[in-house]
């Protein structure tokens, strides 16, 4: 009787341990699944947060390759005014217009009229291009700022004297495009390299 009672035993204890081996409890299992269930929400919210940043480093990019257009357009239609007889140029603080080879819509090379206008609209200042009798164009915007055009020609005695003609033929040799803002002062200085000032015809240097 001994004997078998030890052998019943035994058998027992040993099939608690292979079922302990081969199976896992009710609260292991829970475990298991909490432990998951964390691991699973961490992930979700770090790559929220990594996609956040992606979101946050591609709106600063695309500004940045915003502001170099805008400030390459401004450049080059400005660098590329011409002097042309019958055109009369304006250059005041907050609007220039006259003739460019250099426009941002019409084909390169081809003399066309444009205009640079700086614009408030309630707190934000625009700085805004128009071509021939185009809608106007809106190219770069700045909050809580101030503006203006600036105008220089260039002399042997002094390189920044002012240009006082606001209507007229001549050009000034340098254009500054001044914007003061809570972030500081931006100053987007091009320089006018062509001819200033309209060719007179043989006739009118005989006269």
């Amino acid at each position: 009787m001994k004997l078998v009672w030890w052998v019943t035993e035994k058998s027992e204890t040993m099939t608690r341990s292979n079922n302990r081996v081969n199976g896992f409890s009710l609260l292991e299992l829970l475990v298991v699944l909490v432990i998951i269930t964390l691991v699973t929400t961490l992930v979700i919210q770090g790559g929220g947060h990594l996609l956040s940043i992606r979101e946050r480093l591609l709106s600063v990019e695309m500004l940045s390759q915003r502001k170099l257009l805008a400030n390459h357009w401004w450049r080059a239609s400005v660098s590329g005014m011409f002097p042309d007889k019958g055109v009369d140029f304006q250059f005041e603080p907050h609007r220039l217009a006259g003739m460019t080879h250099s426009s941002l819509m019409s084909e390169e090379g081809k003399l066309v009229s444009f205009q640079w206008q700086l614009v408030s609209e309630r707190s934000t200042l625009n700085l805004v291009y128009q071509e021939k009798e185009q809608d106007l164009w809106i190219v770069r915007s700045w909050k809580d700022a101030q503006g203006e055009f600036r105008y220089y020609q260039s002399t042997e005695q002094d390189l920044s004297q002012p240009f006082e003609s606001k209507h007229g033929q001549t050009l000034p040799s340098r254009v500054e495009l001044i914007i003061r803002s809570p972030r500081g002062e931006e100053r987007i200085v091009t320089i006018v390299p062509g001819r200033l000032s309209p060719r007179r015809n043989f006739r009118q240097m005989d006269g």
